[in-house]
């Protein structure tokens, strides 16, 4: 897991940048959401440190696609409920400790 993120940190250019261009919120108690931008290009994390599921709704808007997700079973989780590709906002429910990745699309 660990290497497909650190790859993801080469390849994304919302990744290669340093404090600027960087928003985070807290999206639950203890669920933080952090967005990147960099040329355009926009990746946006959370994160739940809770020991237990957590349902919210994610704030994305447009076209969005997911790169990463800890809870998926090829990494050893429970298996993910938040879907590949996002148009619009939904909930999800996120499993303990997890991860995910999206970057924005052009539609």
């Amino acid at each position: 897991f660990y290497k497909a993120l650190i790859q993801l940190r080469t390849t994304l250019q919302a990744f290669q940048v340093t404090k600027l261009g960087l928003t985070c919120s807290q999206l639950s108690p203890n669920v933080l959401g952090i967005k990147r931008e960099h040329h355009q290009q926009l990746a946006f994390l959370v994160m739940n440190f809770n020991p237990q599921e957590v349902t919210l709704q994610f704030p994305l808007t447009g076209h969005w696609q997911k790169r990463l997700d800890s809870a998926e079973t090829q990494w050893l989780g429970k298996g993910s409920t938040v879907p590949f590709e996002i148009k619009e906002t939904f909930n999800a429910t996120l499993q303990p400790h997890n991860l995910i990745v999206f970057q924005q699309t052009l539609p």
